[in-house]
């Protein structure tokens, strides 16, 4: 059995989240077993629970990875001097990067999300969205009171920001070659902007 005082390889933590990634989202969270996990990463418990508490505990790992960097993005947006139009633009094709970087934890996130219950413990990706809504909310009403944007229906501006940016990674999650790059959702984006500014 591993102590904890010895130094433990960063890529053996990484296989047990990648074979629980592969096992979550073809199998379900529910129906994947620890036994299943590190038969997969070709390790033995005493491994895994050197590095994690139980399932769950993976789970929340993976999670806690793809946030930081979101978190990271929302961070790059608050601290730049940027116009409003380049805020928006820097956080949305961040967010769509990102999101394409970690294409299969955003698939596995969706698979719990809108898909049946699976014992997965709750971490309320609804929270994050309405994070996302405040901040370009906020990026649009500063446009408007610098004068960037023109006085309008701030709300409806915001849904259809985040609608493309939504559009465009759906369609990296169902597409094996799919219709959007980070370069055609900037393009749409403008167009949206463009009409703000007029």
């Amino acid at each position: 059995m591993m102590r904890k005082n010895e130094s433990c390889p960063r890529d053996v933590k990484d296989k047990l989240m990648k074979e629980a990634l592969i096992l979550f989202t073809n199998k379900g969270y529910s129906a994947t077993s620890v036994r299943e996990i590190v038969e997969a990463a070709g390790v033995t418990k005493p491994v895994l629970y050197y590095y994690f508490k139980n399932k769950e505990d993976i789970y929340l790992e993976m999670i806690k990875d793809v946030m930081q960097h979101f978190e990271e993005l929302l961070n790059k947006v608050h601290a730049s001097n940027m116009s409003s139009s380049e805020r928006i633009i820097c956080l949305l094709s961040d967010l769509f990067d990102v999101s394409i970087e970690h294409l299969d934890y955003i698939r596995l996130f969706h698979s719990i999300f809108f898909g049946p219950p699976q014992g997965a413990p709750n971490f309320g990706f609804e929270n994050f969205h309405e994070v996302i809504i405040e901040e370009l909310m906020s990026i649009v009403k500063d446009g408007i009171k610098s004068g960037e944007f023109k006085k309008g229906k701030e709300q409806d501006v915001v849904i259809i920001l985040t609608s493309i940016t939504i559009s465009a990674i759906d369609d990296n999650l169902a597409h094996a070659s799919p219709l959007f790059n980070v370069k055609d959702l900037k393009r749409m984006l403008n167009l949206v902007i463009n009409i703000m500014k007029k």
